[in-house]
């Protein structure tokens, strides 16, 4: 997301200099077009003065300010075309900024969206597998209780004696096995529940 906002950003600020670019050029455009109004004016006044006096500085002088206007409106058609031109690029960049937005839009629609798939497939999940498998582990009641070495104790039914040394051994052996046993449940719990957060966001 920063990279389209980055991206986005970039094209707002080329778009702010074409802005500024096409408002020189239009002004730019504005006084040319002055220009060529006044050297009509100056030209249409020779080309009375002509029709009073053909003399040769009359000649000249209507020759001088056509050359001028020639050249003034050549001019200002190439502004013009500079000014198209920018406004072409002008536009390009508004229709990419446009789409920008509106991905940027999309973007947020579908973040919303996947916290919500995200979390539907995982319940989905828990209820069609994870919910079933627990239960069928957790039905097991004699797990908890540490049977072969009981036998091998020589205890047939009930627990451990603490007081009876000949149990001892066997005793402490089954209570570090499961320390370690609920130590490392405990640390892939908890790394677990680290990753479902990561999933769901």
């Amino acid at each position: 997301m920063k990279v389209k906002l980055k991206n986005y950003f970039k094209k707002q600020s080329e778009l702010e200099k074409l802005m500024a670019e096409k408002q020189a050029l239009e002004n730019e455009y504005s006084e040319m077009t002055k220009k060529v109004n006044q050297v009509q004016s100056l030209l249409n006044l020779a080309q009375a003065e002509l029709m009073v006096d053909s003399s040769t500085t009359n000649k000249k002088k209507v020759d001088k300010f056509k050359e001028a206007l020639e050249k003034l409106e050549k001019e200002r058609a190439t502004v013009l075309e500079k000014v198209q031109k920018v406004a072409v690029e002008i536009a390009r960049l508004n229709m990419e900024k446009r789409k920008a937005e509106i991905e940027a839009i999309a973007d947020n629609d579908v973040e919303r969206f996947e916290e919500y798939y995200r979390s539907y497939k995982l319940k989905k999940l828990w209820e069609e597998k994870v919910s079933k498998i627990i239960h069928q582990k957790t039905k097991i009641l004699d797990a908890t209780t540490p049977k072969g070495l009981l036998k091998e104790a020589g205890v047939e039914i009930g627990h451990f004696d603490k007081t009876n040394e000949a149990h001892k051994p066997y005793l402490e052996l089954w209570e570090r096995k499961r320390a370690e046993v609920e130590e490392q449940v405990e640390k892939e719990l908890a790394e677990l529940e680290k990753q479902l957060e990561d999933f769901l966001g």
